[in-house]
């Protein structure tokens, strides 16, 4: 799996879902449909993408975000920025504001 296919399921996921919960859902039985080293290329996918949105502008934005932003808060953050999709995502790297 590259980084383009890696979208296209948190998109489709995302399209097909009425909420976080929902999503990961969906997400899960896409996932569970493929093989076993598409999974884990993906589990790397996700985690690169966690790592990228590590810094401190967008720790910020969580803080505002949530009215404060623990450790865990933001472990938390990131994962559902990514699941807002690509455009969210890459907007949100290059200008937190952007949130």
């Amino acid at each position: 799996m590259n980084e383009e296919q890696f979208w296209e399921l948190i998109e489709s996921a995302k399209s097909q879902s009425l909420g976080d919960d929902e999503q990961v859902t969906v997400l899960l039985e896409m996932l569970g449909a493929r093989s076993e080293s598409e999974i884990v290329d993906f589990d790397r996918l996700l985690r690169d993408m966690v790592d990228k949105a590590y810094s401190w502008d967008l720790w910020a934005a969580a803080y505002i975000i949530n009215h404060g932003c623990s450790d865990d808060g933001f472990d938390y953050f990131r994962p559902w920025l990514i699941a807002q999709g690509r455009e969210v995502f890459e907007k949100a790297l290059r200008d937190p504001e952007s949130l």
